[in-house]
């Protein structure tokens, strides 16, 4: 009989992915999504904080705010509109790629605007950003930020990029819907 090189813990990580992809495909409400999602992705992808940045309408600026810190850390606003040109979230906009720094104490890029600074009052530790890309359009960047250096195998750069894509439908569709209603709102006025 053939042995099986299934890996229980990663069969475990996709199986909580696939209730991550569900919970992102059935849920009508946004804010609620956010709130339950976070919880889930943290059972297959360790990080001790995460952020979501919405771009605006004209892509001048995003909205940046927790959703998850774990770093004891209480200095940040909860939402801040920030200039789409700064920042790590700025930048995977602007660039609609994903970004890894594995070692934040060995980066030698400039210093991020403190708005923006990954898990503050550390000097190590890894970041990951990913894109929110949907219909060739991109909505924002997702983050997730561990105080441990090379926090992020191959693997679980995949699963994050996995569900930045199935989010990235998720904000898509509740933006349309936001639309439809207000194009209701203003026919119903008219």
């Amino acid at each position: 009989m053939a042995s099986s090189n299934i890996n229980p813990v990663q069969s475990a990580r996709y199986g909580i992915l696939s209730e991550v992809v569900l919970l992102i495909a059935s849920s009508s409400d946004l804010e609620s999504l956010l709130d339950d999602l976070v919880g889930k992705i943290k059972w297959v992808l360790e990080f001790d904080r995460c952020r979501l940045a919405l771009a605006d309408d004209n892509g001048a600026a995003y909205e940046l705010r927790t959703l998850m810190d774990l770093t004891d850390s209480t200095s940040d606003p909860d939402e801040r509109f920030v200039h789409i040109t700064e920042g790590m979230c700025g930048a995977v906009i602007q660039s609609n790629q994903l970004r890894l720094i594995s070692d934040l104490s060995a980066q030698q890029m400039q210093p991020m605007p403190s708005h923006d600074t990954p898990v503050q009052a550390l000097s190590d530790g890894s970041l990951l950003a990913l894109p929110l890309s949907a219909y060739g359009k991109v909505l924002g960047a997702l983050t997730f930020e561990s105080r441990k250096v090379n926090a992020y195998s191959r693997e679980d750069i995949k699963i994050a990029t996995s569900i930045a894509a199935h989010l990235a439908l998720a904000i898509d569709r509740a933006l349309q819907v936001t639309r439809l209603q207000t194009a209701n709102q203003e026919l119903t006025q008219s």
